[in-house]
């Protein structure tokens, strides 16, 4: 088994042969695109499994473990989650907000 690590704002492309099975350890915010081939989802602590056919997009919402496999050889894009802005970023754009707004009132 492979463990597939994903670095956010990134895209990557898997191919998957029908023995292959890849693990995606923490894919909250990671989307997969099939783009051809038929790919089987098993997500950890889910009660069911999801299966890909070409150009279905599933985009993993939870931190549990998710294993990929191949029903037939497949291909999919694996697109990471957003870039999330620093905590620098964050505070700069709520303090140019904050002086926007502070000047719009005094004016």
């Amino acid at each position: 088994m492979q463990t597939l690590a994903i670095s956010a704002g990134r895209t990557d492309h898997l191919d998957l042969r029908q023995t292959d099975v890849v693990n995606i350890p923490r894919p909250a915010g990671v989307r997969l695109t099939c783009t051809s081939g038929t790919a089987w989802v098993t997500q950890g602590h889910q009660s069911r499994d999801l299966v890909l056919y070409p150009g279905q997009v599933l985009v993993l919402d939870r931190r549990k473990p998710v294993y990929v496999s191949a029903l037939q050889e497949c291909t999919l894009r694996v697109d990471g989650p957003a870039l999330e802005p620093s905590a620098w970023a964050r505070s700069t754009a709520a303090v140019a907000s904050w002086w926007q707004r502070s000047a719009g009132a005094a004016a």
